[in-house]
């Protein structure tokens, strides 16, 4: 199971939550394939999510679905790439619903992730929604073709509208680091003016103990002075 915000984002990832995939015996598959104790683990987990689950063409990831390079034609390929504009779209509204409500214990790792991530996110879809390149294959030094592509009309409505959304939500982070930086800088000021103080006031107390000596010497002195003279006194009157 994971986070899904009811959005079914892929073949293998359904609006419930549950992770269709052989190797967690969630689907069927051959012997080979599923989970073994004592024999499979979680590499070889993380290893099938990223290869047979989050690939660059998942419309083909449906029983049924599957098909050879050299059976590609032309319809299964744009149905694909629509299936990738969608999965797109679903992506980003599961961002929103990420930035909004974080996962208990990892909001600060969410709000690190989308503050380094932003600028990147917002590239990738102003060049898919200009066609610059296909979604999924925006590279971070720039559009990989300079061959502009279709871009269905739907997906340009539903992009344009979540960009802004996003843009906002990705403001309201920048700014709450700003303020998270601002409050530990001053923090940190705060604590160098005390530890500054407490070194002033100790280097002071340092200073005063030579004088305290020798006051309390000079008043011993002084004591023992007077303890003489009436000491002189009582043998006189005695």
């Amino acid at each position: 199971m994971y986070h899904a915000h009811g959005f079914h984002l892929n073949p293998n990832l359904y609006h419930c939550g549950h992770v269709c995939l052989s190797l967690i015996n969630s689907w069927r598959g051959e012997k080979g394939g599923k989970w073994m104790q004592n024999k499979s683990t979680i590499l070889q987990l993380l290893v099938s999510l990223q290869g047979l689950v989050l690939n660059d063409i998942p419309y083909f990831n449906e029983a049924g679905y599957e098909v050879a390079p050299d059976k590609m034609t032309p319809v299964k390929l744009q149905k694909s790439i629509d299936y990738n504009e969608k999965s797109f779209f679903l992506s980003c509204k599961t961002m929103l619903c990420k930035m909004r409500n974080p996962p208990k214990h990892f909001e600060s790792f969410v709000t690190g992730h989308f503050q380094r991530r932003a600028k990147y996110i917002l590239a990738s879809i102003e060049a898919y929604e200009s066609g610059l390149c296909l979604v999924g294959d925006y590279k971070e030094d720039g559009p990989s073709s300079s061959k502009p592509y279709l871009v269905s009309a739907k997906f340009k409505t539903n992009i344009n509208k979540i960009y802004q959304d996003l843009k906002v939500a990705f403001d309201k982070i920048e700014k709450s680091a700003e303020i998270t930086s601002n409050s530990e800088s001053a923090n940190n000021v705060s604590q160098s003016n005390v530890a500054a103080t407490q070194s002033v006031a100790k280097i002071a107390s340092e200073l005063q103990k030579p004088k305290a000596i020798a006051k309390k010497q000079k008043g011993s002195k002084r004591k023992g002075v007077w303890k003489k003279f009436a000491s002189v006194l009582a043998s006189i009157f005695k």
